[in-house]
């Protein structure tokens, strides 16, 4: 009977932590945190004890609760160590959460980088490419441009899901275009278009977001062509979420109605 309880426990954590992300993923603070403390209610064991933590210790830096998330995570951290010890899986995630509170509540990009390189080193598969893609990310930041072309390039490699591939595009194509490689960066744009269009349809805000890179990178590659034909879809689809007088499709139009000006011959604003 007492295993049989304990089989039942930790069946309803799980139950309730795959809600609480669930909700998370939505974003539903309310309900992912409701969830997730209905886990731990359940008194699970140490292992997926220390993921509900980890999911805590997100949630709150999500919304900016730094000191929280502190301690949920040192509590995942230390089941980890007395679980599965320092070079294990669990250990490793904890890192990539560590890493976030570094670069996030600290502002210390090169503590980051720490974790997230240890990090990598004990991951496989999609969360390997999670770390390497906040690693490339803070390499970018810290000016380090190899290490994070080589971070970035391994995560792509490793991506196993579309929503993280599509997001590990959008900096090597920022990479690309800074390093004036701007075919290649537009390749990768549109690499990522398709993946947004498929993950949630034409007209969704990562669509938006987007063609706004596509523009961008456009632009900076001197095909205004392009870079208009991408902002008037982009303005068409903030429109029709936000708005003709929502801030951000006004931006947008600005920028549109800049760029028509610079294509038919009228000389850039001044910056």
């Amino acid at each position: 009977m007492q295993a049989g309880a304990a089989a039942g426990e930790e069946g309803a954590a799980q139950a309730a932590l795959v809600e609480g992300l669930a909700a998370r993923e939505r974003g539903e603070v309310r309900a992912a945190d409701g969830a997730l403390r209905q886990a731990l209610a359940a008194e699970p064991g140490p292992l997926l004890r220390s993921a509900v933590l980890r999911a805590l210790g997100e949630l709150s830096l999500d919304v900016g609760d730094d000191l929280p998330a502190r301690g949920w995570l040192e509590e995942a951290e230390a089941l980890a160590r007395d679980t599965g010890g320092a070079l294990s899986a669990e250990a490793g995630r904890c890192l990539l959460l560590r890493g976030r509170l570094h670069r996030l509540a600290d502002q210390d990009p090169a503590r980051a980088a720490a974790c997230w390189e240890r990090a990598r080193r004990l991951l496989e598969g999609e969360e390997q490419a999670q770390a390497l893609h906040s690693l490339g990310q803070v390499r970018l930041e810290l000016g380090e441009v190899g290490a994070a072309q080589d971070a970035l390039e391994a995560a792509l490699a490793g991506c196993e899901g579309d929503a993280l591939r599509a997001e590990v595009l959008v900096d090597l194509a920022r990479l690309r275009s800074a390093q004036g490689q701007h075919e290649r960066a537009l390749d990768l744009a549109r690499q990522r278009v398709a993946l947004v269009h498929a993950l949630y349809g034409p007209q969704s805000m990562p669509a938006a977001d987007t063609l706004l890179l596509l523009a961008g990178l456009a632009e900076a590659g001197q095909d205004l062509e392009s870079a208009v034909s991408a902002l008037d879809r982009a303005v068409l689809v903030l429109t029709g979420l936000l708005g003709a007088d929502h801030d951000e499709t006004a931006m947008a139009a600005a920028y549109l109605l800049a760029l028509q000006g610079r294509l038919l011959g009228a000389p850039p604003p001044p910056r």
